[in-house]
């Protein structure tokens, strides 16, 4: 997503991203704080490596899954920031 420039991202892309990255993550229902402080708990303990990089793409997904829903399901065809 963050290499996408100029590019259309939709539904479709998304979803693939999605797919091909999976793993597992903290629980939606679960507020940003108690992630936070499980994936922290989890490095400390030398459980996970990457709990930043875990984080990060939680909050991805969940942002961009919001977004579609939200959005009824259709593309966004607006030009990122740089």
């Amino acid at each position: 997503m963050r290499f996408a420039q100029s590019y259309t991202i939709n539904l479709d892309h998304v979803r693939a991203a999605l797919n091909k990255t999976a793993r597992p993550i903290p629980a939606a229902e679960r507020s940003l704080g108690e992630c936070v402080r499980d994936l922290l708990a989890a490095a400390r303990r030398s459980e996970v490596s990457d709990a930043h990089a875990r984080l990060t793409e939680a909050t991805e997904r969940e942002l961009f899954t919001q977004a579609i829903r939200q959005a009824g399901g259709h593309r966004f065809t607006g030009r990122r920031r740089p």
